[in-house]
């Protein structure tokens, strides 16, 4: 699932094979057959790009009425959520089971988008032994927090009897007040 800034295009991949446009009330706009199941989807800010993944590794990017604007295949499944979409459309960001793919969406004068992509070159092929393209990684150490010391109380249902028997707390403090009065009197 993927919406708009505004949520006015609400966008879902569904397994039998469909892309589902809602609107903010959750009407459906429109879908698109895509005949295998949709793994992942993206749309841009204001709704007007939408790109949606299958498992079979085809990419489809259409326009906010549910237009076909171009078609590709990666070299293997897409992931789930795993597509993203810039905001105003124009880059698109896939990732397959070990590739990274980059699209950049040609725009004519009109704002409309061509029926032609570009794959730039951000394709980053994945191995289980290493990363083809550096990508710069920040590691931060954990901190390890001493845990605090407590007393575990025995479970009980009912306040713990206090050191201090009451009789004893009345007699202490009939004997205080009596000190006071004598050195008043």
């Amino acid at each position: 699932m993927a919406c708009s800034d505004d949520c006015s295009t609400i966008v879902l991949g569904s397994q039998d094979g469909n892309v589902w446009v809602l609107n903010k009330e959750g009407q459906v706009q429109w879908k698109y057959p895509v005949g295998t199941w949709v793994t992942s989807v993206g749309v841009s800010r204001d709704g007007s790009v939408i790109v949606a993944g299958s498992l079979d590794g085809t990419v489809y990017i259409l326009d906010k009425n549910g237009n076909l604007q171009a078609q590709t295949k990666t070299d293997s499944a897409i992931q789930q959520r795993s597509i993203t979409v810039n905001s105003d459309g124009t880059r698109i960001v896939v990732i397959a089971e070990r590739t990274m793919y980059g699209y950049n969406l040609d725009y004519d004068p009109s704002g409309i988008p061509k029926t032609t992509y570009t794959e730039i070159p951000v394709r980053t092929t994945l191995t289980p032994s290493r990363i083809t393209t550096p990508v710069p990684v920040r590691t931060t150490l954990p901190i390890t927090v001493p845990s605090p010391k407590g007393t575990t109380l025995p479970g009980t249902n009912s306040t713990p009897n206090s050191a201090l028997t009451p009789m004893l707390a009345i007699f202490v403090s009939a004997g205080l007040l009596f000190k006071i009065w004598r050195r008043k009197n």
